[in-house]
């Protein structure tokens, strides 16, 4: 059986809400995000002007959950680290501040299977990439994000070295322009101008159509910025989606794990690579509050098969016009900054 609907233009649609809205203007129903970003409650097919090809670029929409553990002792970190993948983990970030055993930090762990992100000075950066060298695991399958790791990894072509992390997160289209702004001046201080050795983390928000729009907005924009360093056919960067929780002190648990859950879902439908949703409480059962956090993720894939589908936004005009303006905006304020560096 099928259906046949008539085709309605955008003016019917707006014949119909100016009645319905009995002499209210439509232009007092505008979301003013910021001085330079004002959407309508309305959109149609007609507002988006381009096909956002740059979203459907993965064949599905799956991420990694990941899980960061501040290391003190190699041996208790790696027993963390077991707990968090055999909790259903599937990336893991290390926060190294002294020198660190990685025989003993990484023992039973297969770097193939997971997202690994090292945080730590050059020479944790050095001390990681010769484990890595003297290991057995297949070079090309090892994916992860190593900080300070300057050019040393090369031979690992999944191993990114320059993380970029969003800032000014109140109006996200000067995120956007600093994000790509830094991203620039990595590439120009580097003479590989190697943009696959690239990965973003994006901080989230409690605006939940924002953090679609920015995440979709940064995939569309990165074939633009790949072509201004001549790169026609550019490798795919890692965009960790993070929750970043208010201080404790002043934050009610309960409500932060909505918070969680409203952020990690926006993040999976706007296409993080990587999602981190810290525990909400690092003081008290921490176990527990861990594994709240992982379980958000498992409820978005295992339950709703979110994973499933290749651009969950895809096909809201909505959406998909607040994508094309961010960008627009977000790309203008880009090549202002950038012309007077």
């Amino acid at each position: 059986m099928t259906f046949e609907f008539p085709s309605i233009s955008k003016q019917e649609w707006l014949d119909k809400i100016e009645t319905d809205l009995k002499g209210k203007s439509l232009d007092s129903l505008n979301w003013q995000l910021s001085s330079d970003l004002n959407f309508s409650p309305v959109a149609s097919k007609e507002d988006v002007d381009s096909e956002l090809e740059a979203l459907h670029s993965r064949g599905d929409n799956n991420w990694f959950i990941l899980e960061e553990i501040i290391v003190t002792n190699p041996k208790e970190a790696n027993s963390e680290a077991m707990q968090a993948l055999e909790g259903g983990a599937t990336a893991l970030s290390f926060s190294i501040s002294d020198s660190s055993d990685f025989n003993d930090l990484l023992k039973d762990i297969n770097l193939e299977w997971i997202f690994l992100q090292i945080k730590g000075s050059e020479e944790i950066a050095k001390s990681f990439h010769s484990y890595l060298t003297q290991s057995s695991f297949d070079n090309d399958k090892i994916k992860g994000v190593v900080e300070n790791g300057t050019n040393i990894y090369n031979d690992f072509p999944l191993i990114k070295t320059n993380a970029i992390i969003s800032k000014d997160r109140d109006n996200p289209d000067d995120e956007i322009a600093n994000l790509l702004l830094d991203i620039c001046q990595g590439l120009l201080a580097d003479e590989s101008k190697s943009m696959h050795k690239t990965w973003l983390t994006i901080q989230l928000t409690n605006s939940f159509y924002v953090n679609i729009c920015k995440l979709r907005a940064i995939k569309l924009l990165w074939p633009l910025l790949c072509q201004g360093f001549g790169i026609t056919e550019p490798s795919r960067t890692y965009i960790k989606a993070q929750m970043t929780l208010a201080s404790e002190e002043k934050t009610d648990q309960d409500y932060a794990k909505i918070q969680a859950a409203s952020q990690a879902m926006a993040a999976s439908i706007g296409g993080a690579d990587i999602i981190h949703l810290p525990p909400t409480n690092s003081k008290e059962s921490i176990a527990f509050h861990r594994r709240i956090a992982r379980n958000v993720n498992h409820l978005m894939q295992l339950e709703s098969f979110m994973h499933r589908v290749e651009d969950p936004a895809a096909g809201s005009y909505y959406l998909e016009q607040m994508t094309d303006t961010l960008a627009a905006s977000a790309w203008k304020k880009f090549q202002h900054k950038y012309e007077n560096l």
